[in-house]
């Protein structure tokens, strides 16, 4: 799997044209990391033409992004936990609202759209408006409790454990907007992960371990159920929309021969010299597999690629795609 996940990061990183790429394969069982790969990388048996000492450090683990629109399956399962949601829940969107002298805008107009439509199309207008009825404190709760803010136990040297600010006094109300669709935190790819791993696990948070895990290890882990199954049964359930193009999901590419999937795609503007820059993009997908009973758990980071395509969906899907295939045979 880890040789797997390499190839298919590195085509993708050259097709590209990237800064840099990143892919974390994680066992939802056991918490075991069963790859994790950075581009550029290098050949530790041959360190005498290392030019590039960025490629030296493990990215996965080090570097840290706002995740963007990865974030709202979180949002979503706050919703439904405070009760004042369901699915088929209706919200107005009109493409865009302005929140504070601040404009929120989705890439249409989408109009009416259930809470499963918010994340099938990825509406930033409907996630904001979820976030400020429920209000701060509840989006960061639930944030906090599957592991954004912290480091996630794998005891790897350096491991960052990205940034969940503290609500504040004179917290503002566009801060609570953009933190609903991943904007104004950061974390690493293995944070993700274990964020995914918490939803694809029913609920259930436990350390993660770059080690091989045996039998006794396993049993011992220590569980936490931090979201409730039914819950995080439902949000399931939505993020399968988002690979359906029957359904208008954004990211067919994710798809896998004879299995099914659930994930979700985010698009992050990176912040330049003067703020966030107009023309370069993060694209990410997160997504788990069988989504009825899942195994596995991947997420793919393509940092600033360059063409036409930036896209979530477009270039970080079709990567977790050929993992995810591969990964289920073996």
């Amino acid at each position: 799997i880890q040789d797997l996940a390499y190839r298919e990061l590195k085509a993708e990183f050259v097709k590209r044209r990237a800064k840099s790429a990143t892919a974390v394969v994680l066992d939802v069982r056991t918490g075991e990391v069963l790859a994790v790969v950075n581009q550029p990388s290098y050949n530790p048996n041959n360190r005498a033409n290392i030019s590039d000492f960025d490629a030296l450090r493990n990215r996965a683990m080090t570097d840290v992004f706002e995740p963007g629109s990865t974030v709202k399956a979180f949002t979503i399962a706050a919703a439904l936990e405070s009760g004042l949601y369901a699915p088929s829940t209706e919200i107005e969107t009109r493409g865009w609202m302005m929140v504070g002298g601040y404009e929120v805008r989705d890439s249409l107009n989408y109009g009416v759209l259930s809470l499963e439509k918010i994340i099938t199309k990825s509406s930033n207008v409907g996630s904001a408006k979820i976030a400020l009825q429920l209000g701060p404190e509840t989006i960061r709760d639930m944030l906090g409790r599957v592991g954004f803010g912290e480091t996630t136990g794998s005891g790897f040297p350096g491991e960052r454990g990205g940034v969940l600010p503290p609500i504040r006094a004179g917290w503002s109300r566009i801060e609570t907007a953009t933190l609903s669709f991943g904007y104004g935190l950061n974390s690493t790819a293995l944070q993700l992960a274990e964020a995914y791993s918490v939803l694809a696990d029913d609920g259930v948070r436990k350390p993660l371990s770059l080690l091989r895990l045996d039998q006794n290890a396993v049993a011992g882990l220590p569980r936490e159920q931090v979201i409730s199954p039914g819950v995080t049964r439902q949000v399931k359930t939505m993020l399968e929309t988002v690979v359906n193009p029957a359904k208008g999901g954004t990211a067919a590419g994710a798809r896998v021969p004879f299995y099914s999937v659930a994930g979700k795609t985010g698009t992050a503007r990176v912040v330049g010299k003067y703020g966030y820059e107009e023309n370069n993009h993060n694209s990410l997908f997160v997504g788990m597999a069988p989504a009825s009973q899942p195994e596995v758990v991947v997420v793919v980071v393509v940092n600033e690629p360059q063409g036409e395509e930036h896209y979530g969906g477009q270039v970080a899907a079709p990567v977790f795609s050929r993992i995810v295939s591969g990964a289920m045979r073996l």
